[in-house]
């Protein structure tokens, strides 16, 4: 109170005086609504609407808040009938507003004194309240197929929204928006923002130095410019290459891939991997297995996917009801859902595993990297071609002596799909995720649930802001029995590893009537809620949110390690490959193991030299390394693991070559690397027909560059010419190598050019 009314002894007290004291309050108490509580909008609390009958509905007792600061109220239940508002044929949106005004009340009889002499009185029936009362009014909208909310004049608030059919109320809306927040209420919601506060603060500051290096890195990256620059300078070198001007024929082969390999021939005996290289004498191919599944540090999901424990914590949830939406209230439609699979590193490891020069083709855009290095001997696909420039930008390649890895760095992939049909109608909520994570578990609020009809869960990546059903990464099926109403949880097949920055939806499809709740406001989800029809998402509302909770998983140890079953081959072990799908996020990773003598060594390039005592059994285990935010994982279905002994011989040959004139002079080029002439043999033959022709000259040149091999071992262009005594129109061409005795140290054919002149 900033005024007040003093009072003294044997002081003269007058009507206006007792008034003044009820005003000053009054006043006082409407500045800190006004200033403090208010801002200057007119807020309602209490006033919860519900219906009675079908076209009657109750309001309940509360209070109105006006930006001037005056207290509305509403003392005693208020009941409505709408029937006059019922629409004729489609239906109509009405709002329940409230505005204040101030009566007097509590009439009374009360003697006034008219003879201050004699003392007399006369009643007289006067008001002895003013009282601020609030008024409830209807507004309509108009009748239409979508109505629409009907515009609000200023001076009155929207209590609630009522959306009436033919026969009666379909549904009420809480206008939310104009509801005074309690204290208890903001002060919930402070400790929880302080609580993100503490723990991205030190986050969030530490973002200011990783981009100054991230701005850093990016100005030593080559420029378009110097792109061009280099594209010119190819261009001369081609020019340089001085092909004869009368050459019938011209091939070559990097031996990336075995497409210019026949290996029907009975002696054919090489391994076309980056190079010809020495052909495995013996091999076995297994599947990785988990030494002991019940294993505590660890959880196998069904679908085989392996990662470390972990407990679940929401980190993301739309909670405050609204109102709610029926799923089958759009068209219902048959729709093509094409879910991704997770992308799969491969791991190659021993001593034979010299690196070639050939394998920068992997991403010069004239080999597929995708089904070249990420390819199962069971299986075969296609690339779409929509696709296929991601092989080239998300493939890294990593090439050492005795130790190559290739990641897809994309967490899931086009390259290997599974296509399901969803029948019904389809709603979607889009989200960005806040951060990187893997998503456990949806929770839904659901009013009301229809026992007979299945609901389908989708997670999908989103293009242009719109859920893409071509991208989805997570799908699951649930029974009608299992769905409740209020919040119901829906746990995934397997977790979900999602991208912090990165747009999702949550897509519900079914052919039921399950209502679901949503909420108001879009700034948690940065998204909208959205509904399908024929086959395009359109907004349903751009102001409401789907309720729903995003539960992620919270890892119990940083460091976790898993025993996996042993690797065996009779005779002895050389080289390891290891093909599996598998999740690594940024600032993870997930690496193998393998035990000799007692010792636990990495399968990394300085330890391949362990595998020269050939042991026939090697216990191997994974081992995941990250945060209580972020682990790797991996799956054990569809991985696999060859170990192999190589020998020390090879011969291979090409695929028919076709000239379109005959010719009687052919010239073939190889590149070796890592040939020791000391130890190491190699021969070029010509099969035509059923003969086999030796070459009539042989010319060796030392390749004058930096040498990437390792010790005695260099590289050098052989070339053959073969002048025949007829032309002709066919050959193959036939390589044999001989590496020595020592199976640690082979050489590789990088590449083969051959000319028919």
């Amino acid at each position: 109170m900033y005024k007040k009314v003093i009072f003294r002894d044997r002081q003269e007290l007058q009507a206006d005086d007792l008034n003044n004291i009820e005003q000053f309050t009054d006043e006082a108490i409407s500045a800190i609504v006004q200033d403090a509580v208010l801002g200057g909008k007119a807020y309602f609390s209490g006033l919860n609407v519900s219906k009675l009958s079908s076209t009657e509905v109750r309001v309940e007792p509360g209070k109105l808040y006006t930006p001037g600061g005056k207290i509305y109220t509403l003392e005693q239940p208020a009941e409505l009938n709408l029937f006059t508002y019922l629409p004729i044929n489609f239906k109509r949106i009405i709002v329940i507003v409230a505005y204040g005004t101030e009566i007097e009340t509590n009439v009374e009889p009360r003697d006034f004194l008219i003879d201050v002499t004699t003392g007399t009185t006369e009643p007289r029936a006067v008001a002895m309240q003013k009282m601020r009362i609030i008024n409830l009014n209807i507004v309509p909208g108009d009748e239409a197929v979508h109505p629409v909310k009907p515009l609000i004049v200023s001076g009155v608030v929207p209590v609630a929204w009522i959306t009436l059919s033919t026969t009666g109320i379909d549904l009420i809306e809480r206008a939310v928006e104009n509801e005074l927040p309690s204290i208890n209420y903001l002060h919930n919601e402070i400790k929880k923002f302080d609580a993100w506060r503490r723990e991205f603060e030190p986050k969030l500051a530490g973002l200011s130095s990783d981009i100054a290096a991230l701005s850093k890195e990016i100005t030593t990256r080559a420029s378009i410019n110097h792109v061009i620059q280099l594209a010119l300078d190819m261009a001369r070198i081609k020019e340089r290459l001085e092909m004869p001007d009368d050459y019938k024929f011209y091939g070559a082969d990097h031996f990336l891939t075995p497409d210019e390999t026949d290996t029907s021939p009975s002696d054919y005996s090489a391994l076309v991997m980056e190079g010809i290289r020495p052909a495995p004498s013996a091999s076995t191919t297994s599947q990785l297995q988990v030494l002991n599944p019940l294993d505590p540090n660890i959880r196998i999901f069904d679908t085989s996917l392996v990662i470390p424990a972990f407990n679940e914590e929401t980190r993301l949830a739309i909670q405050r009801y609204i109102g709610n939406v029926r799923i089958n209230a759009y068209q219902y439609q048959t729709t093509q859902m094409v879910q991704k699979t997770i992308s799969r590193t491969r791991i190659r490891y021993g001593e034979t595993l010299t690196v070639c020069t050939n394998s920068a083709f992997w991403q010069s855009g004239r080999y597929d990297p995708i089904t070249g290095i990420f390819r199962r001997n069971d299986e075969t696909w296609e690339v779409d071609p929509a696709y296929r420039q991601n092989a080239l930008i998300y493939n890294r390649p990593v090439r050492l002596t005795r130790f190559w890895v290739d990641t897809y760095l994309e967490p899931y992939w086009e390259a290997v799909t599974v296509t399901h049909t969803v029948q019904g109608s389809i709603i979607a909520q889009t989200f960005l995720s806040p951060n990187t994570g893997y998503l456990t578990s949806v929770e839904l609020y659901f009013t009301e649930v229809d026992t007979s009809a299945a609901l389908t869960i989708s997670l999908v990546e989103c293009t242009a802001a719109r859920p893409d059903l071509r991208k989805t990464i997570a799908i699951v099926n649930v029974p009608a029995n299992e769905l409740k109403t209020g919040w119901c949880k829906i746990q995934l097949r397997e977790p979900v590893l999602l991208d912090a920055g990165k747009m999702y939806a949550i897509v519900l499809a079914t052919p039921g009537s399950h209502r679901v709740g949503y909420s108001q406001g879009t700034e948690y989800t940065q998204g909208v809620l959205m509904y399908s029809q024929d086959a395009q998402f359109m907004y349903e509302d751009a102001s409401r949110d789907l309720m729903m909770r995003l539960n992620f998983a919270k890892f119990i140890n940083p460091i976790t390690i898993v025993q996996l079953q042993p690797l065996s081959l009779q005779g002895g072990i050389h080289d390891i490959d290891i093909l599996f799908e598998a999740l690594r996020p940024e600032g993870t990773e997930i690496y193998f193991e393998y035990q000799l003598g007692g010792i636990w060594y990495r399968i990394s390039q300085d330890t391949a030299e362990q595998l020269r005592t050939a042991p026939p059994l090697l216990p191997l285990r994974a081992v995941f390394t990250g945060t209580t935010d972020l682990q790797p994982a991996f799956r054990l279905q569809g991985s696999q693991v060859r170990v192999s002994r190589y020998g020390t011989t090879f011969k291979h040959y090409s695929t028919l070559r076709t000239l379109a004139t005959p010719s009687n002079r052919i010239i073939v080029r190889i590149l070796l690397e890592n040939f020791d002439p000391q130890n190491h043999s190699v021969s070029c033959k010509l099969k035509i027909g059923d003969n086999v022709v030796n070459p009539t000259s042989e010319t060796t040149d030392l390749v004058e560059i930096q040498n990437i091999v390792t010790q005695a071992g260099m590289s050098l262009w052989k070339e053959y010419t073969f002048e025949l005594s007829q032309a002709t129109s066919s050959y193959q061409i036939i390589l044999q190598g001989n590496c020595g005795q020592n199976p640690f140290r082979v050489f590789h054919v990088a590449a083969r050019y051959d000319i028919a002149l």
